[in-house]
């Protein structure tokens, strides 16, 4: 007969693009058995509720106390913020090259959800989304049920009818789901004693090593799926519907006489491709249409960068998909008149991605429909050449993103990036010719990169700012888990002790050279330093409000922009308004 099972993905999440893994998942199951499973995108379902403004009247009598900056833009939202949801959904908002009054309703959109965090840090609720020092699930959770989220969160699960289902699925791809993830679960195991709680997803995958020494933290879930999921949620699903003992399961958390049991096994799982079923996707998304995500890969095919942790989130390492389940994706989500695509892989090689082309245009001259897809993807020598790019111009390719990381030659070679500048700089110059829009991803900080090796980074990005489109730069973080961090010796550090947080993620370190303690407000300072002197890059960094924008977008040369300054003197004309309080005093209303 099957079990009935409920898949929920829950705030705060990126909101502006479906999530993969729960449309994944039931697309696996349905396939493979007679259950059956229905997703609900609560993430986006509460970026709505802001957005929209709906938020504000329900939380009067707490926006009254703010800043008088934070009580218009309440006001705003409040008046504003559904029309700038609504137009951001208007393609020809896009194909006419409107980027100014595309950024300034992105920019209404961020100030929404910016006063939500304003909301919620005035009712108490923590920043920090992982206890800090000793704290327990059990203690630190309390301090969340104060959050819009949680409010929110009650009622939409009231609706849902929690116990007509067996399952309770939770996809966590992003720490800052964590804390609602769980108090979902709670909500769940209050309304319906019977159900079964599982929890799985990127983050409880980087969590793995913490959860398990922490019993806490399922104190209201059943079940924890690290890694990836199709299979071993489906073993689980079948002998939870047999009545089969459950505790000897492989691949799966749960407390066993008190504790947290968790044994791996890998080795004897098949690997699974990826067919998602988006059947019970709502189009919230302030997009003309969803993006819908992509997949050709597990894992990442290049899996040498010394400071990336993505490759935690594969159990078996890198494998690619069968062409064929690629076109099965495209005609699948043809059939249904989806024309969007977002290629999600951690990376995606040039060649595989040549071949994906082909495959895409011949499914356009079969359908007779036209494609717009965007990627991440790596850059080589394959890569930088005409009839690549126009392979990719051809099969509608509108936007490809790609981690350079650095400037310097040698500061790549530490990193073990394997990124030819040059070719970088070719690429980018055949895609502007192509109509393709790029953007390049920095960070600076990394151990033994020095002020001048940092300032080559920004002077690349100069020499090549009539090519590429948008860039954005961060700073380096020290994360449990990097080859870095599993090897400090190799790279001249020494990760500092007495860091002894249950949730501890990020590293405090010593350069050998300096014998100086090193965390990241060194390298945002370093960061904060370089973009002083370098302020005539600033609008490549501000630019793209969103990286969804670019797939909507036609022509480029009539819409290259800085929408982030003339959102800037949007809300600038209306901090500058006088105002005065309603009436009843809870709002501010903009003369």
């Amino acid at each position: 007969m099957g079990l009935k099972c409920l898949l929920i993905f829950p705030p705060r999440a990126y909101p502006f693009m479906p999530y993969l893994a729960p449309y994944a998942l039931k697309g696996y199951v349905e396939r493979h058995s007679k259950h059956s499973v229905t997703c609900v995108d609560l993430n986006v379902s509460f970026f709505h509720l802001l957005w929209t403004g709906v938020f504000v009247e329900s939380y009067a009598n707490d926006i009254s106390p703010l800043e008088r900056n934070s009580r218009l833009i309440a006001e705003a939202v409040h008046h504003h913020g559904h029309d700038s949801w609504s137009q951001l959904r208007n393609l020809s908002l896009y194909r006419d090259g409107r980027l100014e009054a595309i950024g300034s309703h992105h920019f209404m959109l961020r100030k929404a959800v910016e006063l939500a965090r304003e909301l919620d840090l005035a009712r108490g609720v923590p920043r920090d989304v992982l206890p800090p020092g000793k704290l327990t699930w059990r203690t630190y959770l309390p301090s969340f049920r104060r959050s819009i989220e949680y409010a929110f969160l009650q009622k939409e699960l009231y609706k849902l009818n929690l116990s007509a289902y067996d399952v309770v699925g939770i996809s966590l791809a992003y720490m800052d789901q964590v804390p609602y993830g769980l108090l979902v679960a709670e909500e769940a195991k209050r309304i319906s004693k019977r159900v079964k709680v599982v929890v799985g997803g990127n983050a409880l995958t980087h969590l793995l090593h913490n959860v398990q020494q922490d019993p806490s933290f399922f104190h209201s879930l059943d079940f924890g799926i690290p890694f990836e999921g199709e299979i071993t949620f489906l073993e689980l699903l079948h002998s939870i519907e047999s009545s089969a003992p459950t505790q000897t399961l492989r691949n799966i958390l749960s407390i066993v006489d008190g504790r947290v049991r968790y044994e791996q096994d890998f080795n004897s799982r098949a690997r699974a491709e990826v067919l998602p079923d988006f059947g019970d996707l709502h189009h919230l998304f302030p997009t003309p249409h969803p993006i819908y995500p992509l997949l050709t890969s597990k894992g990442c095919y290049w899996g040498k960068c010394t400071f990336c942790t993505h490759h935690e989130g594969y159990g078996e390492g890198y494998f690619p998909f069968s062409e064929q389940n690629l076109r099965q994706n495209v005609l699948q989500f043809t059939a249904n008149g989806m024309s969007y695509f977002y290629f999600v892989d951690e990376a995606l090689p040039p060649k595989a991605v040549y071949r994906f082309a082909g495959i895409m245009d011949n499914v356009q001259q079969q359908r007779g429909v036209q494609f717009r897809w965007m990627a991440e993807c790596r850059i080589e020598r394959t890569s930088a050449n005409i009839e690549y790019v126009d392979r990719l111009q051809r099969s509608g390719c509108r936007f490809l993103i790609s981690g350079i990381e650095s400037g310097s030659p040698r500061v790549l070679s530490m990193m073990k990036k394997g990124v030819d500048l040059e070719c970088v700089s070719r690429f980018a110059e055949l895609c502007d010719a192509a109509n393709i829009w790029t953007a390049w991803m920095f960070f600076v900080g990394f151990p033994g990169e020095t002020e001048e090796e940092a300032q080559q980074t920004l002077s690349f990005l100069r020499d090549n700012a009539n090519r590429v489109d948008f860039a954005s730069i961060g700073s380096f973080s020290l994360e449990r888990g990097s080859p870095i961090w599993d090897n400090p010796d190799t790279f001249g550090i020494t990760v500092l002790s007495g860091q002894k947080r249950t949730y501890q993620l990020v590293y405090d370190y010593e350069c050998a050279q300096s014998r100086r303690a090193v965390g990241r407000i060194d390298a945002k300072e370093r960061l904060s330093s370089l973009l002083h002197r370098n302020a005539d890059l600033i609008p490549l960094f501000k630019a793209l409000p969103e990286r969804c924008i670019p797939v909507f977008l036609d022509n480029k040369r009539s819409t290259r922009v800085d929408m982030q300054d003339l959102a800037f003197e949007w809300s600038s004309a209306l901090l500058g308004k006088r105002v005065r309080l309603w009436p009843r005093g809870a709002f501010m209303q903009v003369l």
